[in-house]
């Protein structure tokens, strides 16, 4: 019997998916080998682990000191024959690079910089300074080959550089001053010719207009000065003025130089009557005005200091008390009319009783009837007696109660008056009175003289002056106002965003030239009514 031998299976080697699985790994975490490359790279880039920031004195400054940085170890890249390189090293503040700060170095591990600003650093310092705020600045500190980016650079990674980036004593003397001057140019400008138009020497200067090519000008001054000193305060450093800003103060003081010289041109003795009787009036009433003002003032000031009227004046009460006296006068003749009048009628009665009480005794007792008549006639005539002495009583009790009322009414005024403090000259109420009329005259000679000013062209108010000509408010006037004001915007918030002077594009110099060539053209036309 063949024994049938079967053939033995073919052992594999064991690692022939190998490969497969290596690709699939590969896959699976992303190792391209272009990404493996580019990993590899960065690495070779990246500077030695060895090296790393380790301190940093002081963690808070201010801008213009020096900041201390130390090191665990130099890199070996940065030395050349045992000196420090510092041309090539830069400062980073979180991720962007200072230029123009190069360290100092002692010799050991540690590298200083002085944070200040100068030609070449004032860029960087602009866009890490921009939108300061009272707070400090918290940055990251950096350091690295120059212009190579943070990338390379030794960051330190759990330490932050506190910078205060407004130096409150600098801070506050700009702001002090700044306000100091525009209040005194306001002051000026209120009192003062300084950015007003000429007029003729005899009219008082708030009543002269204001100048719009000089207020112009005064805008784009106080601007810059504040722009200036704000950046000062900040950077502790002259900030440069670009030469667009040189450009746009030249438009506001060309504009208001023209404007100068087109009035000087055209201010001529003016031969016109009607202006030359204007005029006059206008003198004339500014002396009445003066001469009113000081009438109200004197008025105001005697109506102030006077006391209060009192309730009756002392001529008043004398009146009172004199009337009181007649009163008293004429009740007491009244009376003793009434009680003489009652007094002889009480005595007629009397006779009359007595006569009817002779009769009644004389009379026989017969007849009876007549006896009895005689009787009634005496009771009548005793009855009336009786009533008649009860109205004397009463009159009597009524006339003492008016006569004691009255006395008392007298002895009232009477003490009143005495006791009332002299009538003043003229009361409270009568120079209130004069006060009110010299004030409404006043108010009177005053519309009078706007109206002569409004013929003249004299100033109304600041905003008026600077819009209007003859003919009212005019758009030439106008448009140079909104042009002036968009710059001025524009201005402040790149001083505030970038912390330097911004840089107008030419087109909108043009712009501002058009726009001031335009107003000085119009005004060449204009009357010489605007005194």
């Amino acid at each position: 019997m063949r024994r049938t031998i079967l053939p033995l299976p073919i052992r594999r080697p064991p690692f022939r998916h190998f490969p497969l699985l290596i690709a699939s790994l590969a896959l699976a975490v992303g190792m391209e080998p272009g990404r493996v490359r580019a990993e590899d790279q960065t690495k070779k880039q990246e500077p030695p682990a060895t090296s790393k920031i380790i301190r940093i004195a002081p963690s808070r400054i201010t801008f213009g000191q020096d900041i201390d940085v130390e090191f665990n170890e130099l890199p070996k890249e940065w030395l050349e024959g045992g000196k420090l390189n510092s041309s090539k090293l830069a400062l980073y503040l979180n991720g962007q690079e200072v230029n123009g700060l190069r360290p100092t170095w002692s010799g050991h591990k540690e590298l200083s910089f002085r944070l200040e600003s100068n030609k070449d650093s004032s860029e960087s310092w602009s866009r890490i300074f921009s939108r300061p705020s009272w707070e400090p600045l918290k940055l990251r500190v950096g350091i690295g080959p120059a212009g190579s980016g943070a990338a390379q650079a030794i960051r330190a990674e759990d330490m932050l550089l506190e910078i205060v980036v407004i130096h409150r004593l600098r801070f506050w003397i700009c702001f002090v001053g700044l306000i100091g001057f525009l209040s005194l140019f306001l002051e000026l400008a209120r009192r003062s010719t300084i950015i007003r138009e000429p007029a003729e020497p005899h009219v008082p200067t708030r009543f002269r207009q204001f100048s719009l090519g000089r207020t112009q000008m005064a805008v784009w001054y106080f601007l810059v000065l504040a722009a200036f000193l704000f950046t000062w305060a900040i950077k502790a450093d002259y900030p440069t003025i670009p030469d667009q800003i040189l450009g746009l103060i030249g438009i506001a003081s060309g504009t208001a130089l023209g404007a100068a010289v087109i009035d000087n041109i055209k201010t001529k003795p003016n031969a016109d009557t009607a202006r030359v009787d204007l005029e006059a009036q206008q003198a004339a009433l500014l002396k009445e005005i003066e001469q009113a003002e000081r009438e109200v003032s004197q008025a105001r000031e005697a109506s102030k200091n006077a006391p209060p009227d009192p309730p009756r004046t002392k001529k008043a009460l004398g009146e009172d008390m004199e009337q009181a006296k007649r009163n008293l006068n004429f009740k007491e003749n009244e009376s003793r009319t009434v009680l003489e009048r009652i007094e002889t009628e009480v005595k007629q009665l009397e006779d009359a009783c007595k006569e009817a009480e002779a009769e009644f005794q004389s009379a026989p007792e017969e007849p009876a009837t007549e006896k009895t008549a005689l009787q009634q006639t005496m009771d009548t005539a005793k009855g009336g007696l009786q009533a008649k002495k009860k109205e004397r009583e009463d009159t009597q009790s009524r006339v003492s109660k008016d006569i004691l009322r009255l006395k008392d009414e007298v002895s009232r005024t009477t003490n009143a008056f005495t006791a009332a403090p002299a009538d003043p000259e003229k009361p409270k109420k009568d120079l209130d009175e004069d006060l009110e009329k010299k004030s409404l005259k006043l108010a009177d000679m005053r519309i009078t003289l706007t109206k002569i000013q409004h013929q003249l062209g004299g100033s109304e108010n600041f905003f008026v002056d600077i819009l209007t000509d003859e003919n009212g408010i005019s758009f030439h006037r106008f448009q140079i106002v909104v042009w002036t004001l968009v710059l001025a915007v524009l201005f402040v918030n790149g001083v505030w965003q970038e912390l330097k002077m911004p840089n107008f594009d030419s087109t909108l110099l043009a712009l501002m030239g058009i726009s001031s060539g335009t107003y000085l053209g119009f005004k060449i036309p204009e009357k010489t009514t605007r005194a």
